[in-house]
């Protein structure tokens, strides 16, 4: 865990009084009376002390915060916004630059996988394929899914051109990116996929997942099971008319 001290302060909307939540992440947590000025709810992180073996202090550097923001809140449906240093020419100078922060929205909101199909193109999908390093080679065949029964999930699969290079390597995991309204959960889920289609890459976004599941009740839940059976039943279907070609 990076944070030291996890603490929540809260204040609703048509109430005089705010309270504060707190945890140092050992034994439980204090919920407290507190005052705050405005509506709203603020999470404050104070980071643990850097050791010989940790240094936190990188989770304050501008770029570890964006790349953990893309890899994990990307696709959230509300911005994410923070103070953004660039470098600019200054005014009326062409050969002089100085730095200048701007507060920029940093995730992308609308995922590819909740537009609709009509939207996009073939190679949106292997734009989508190479920014998530699903592969260096272009994708044989993608699937596109948009499910709202039983179980409601968006899908993209990709069956690939060429194997992965460490395939038959015992490094090699299988899996599919695994989302919970947008926001990652676990990057290689090995149940939505059997063995025999390990070689298929792709992701999953689901509604009906809780974003604080563990592996181990993952395994057991009925939600995943659904769409485990029926992107196996996609699959199938798809690798038949590759065939019949």
């Amino acid at each position: 865990m990076v944070a030291d001290v996890v603490t929540v302060i809260s204040k609703a909307l048509g109430s005089d009084e705010a309270y504060k939540w707190e945890s140092h992440g050992v034994d439980g947590y204090t919920i407290e009376p507190c005052t705050k000025d405005s509506v709203g709810t603020e999470i404050i992180l104070k980071l643990k002390e850097n050791s010989e073996d940790e240094n936190y202090d990188e989770f304050l550097e501008e770029y570890r915060l964006r790349a953990i923001i893309k890899k994990y809140s990307d696709f959230i449906r509300y911005p994410i916004k923070m103070d953004v240093t660039e470098r600019k020419a200054k005014e009326g100078k062409d050969d002089e630059f100085e730095e200048v922060k701007e507060e920029k929205v940093i995730n992308s909101m609308v995922p590819i996988w909740r537009k609709n199909k009509n939207e996009l193109k073939p190679e949106d999908y292997e734009n989508f394929y190479m920014e998530k390093h699903y592969g260096y080679d272009k994708p044989l065949k993608y699937i596109h899914i948009h499910a709202d029964g039983t179980v409601r999930y968006h899908a993209i699969l990709y069956i690939p051109e060429k194997i992965p290079f460490d395939y038959y390597s015992k490094e090699y995991e299988k899996g599919l990116e695994l989302y919970s309204n947008g926001v990652l959960i676990m990057e290689k889920c090995p149940d939505l996929l059997p063995d025999y289609f390990s070689f298929v890459k792709g992701m999953v976004d689901s509604e009906d997942l809780s974003l604080n599941i563990s592996r181990e009740i993952l395994q057991q839940d009925r939600y995943l099971k659904l769409i485990a059976k029926n992107i196996e039943h996609k699959i199938k279907k798809e690798l038949a008319k590759i065939i019949k070609r």
